[in-house]
């Protein structure tokens, strides 16, 4: 299928098609490709795509490492917490997402949550 114009619909298969061969590509060089946003008119499109070094550490596991600098009371990344008797381990940081910086990963399941700096040292401050 040829595409004539860009829409939603066109676009998923652009981002289908992307992902097919950046994955071959990226198994080759060893890197990690994402598609990201894709913003378009009828005619053209503009495409983020990010490319990670496999193993390498993650932006957000960097973007916490920073944040720590700044605040040396925040523990370190991997630290086990427990926060109303679960436990959660510091995965990395968003420092743009203000109300929800810290990301964490619960320890018994691996799902995915964020809370505030703030609420994270009150937790530890209470210990």
């Amino acid at each position: 299928m040829k595409v004539k114009c860009f829409d939603r619909t066109s676009l998923k298969l652009v981002r289908a098609k992307l992902n097919q061969a950046l994955s071959k590509c990226g198994i080759k060089l060893g890197i990690d490709f994402t598609v990201g946003h894709i913003s378009f008119r009828d005619t053209f499109c503009t495409i983020k795509v990010e490319a990670v070094v496999k193993g390498a550490p993650s932006k957000t596991v960097d973007a916490y490492e920073g944040m720590r600098i700044l605040n040396r009371k925040l523990p370190k990344l991997g630290t086990v917490i427990n926060l109303n008797g679960k436990k959660f381990k510091i995965v990395g940081g968003n420092p743009r997402a203000v109300k929800r910086a810290v990301q964490l990963e619960r320890v018994g399941d691996g799902k995915a949550f964020a809370t505030s700096v703030e609420y994270l040292l009150a937790v530890i401050a209470k210990k």
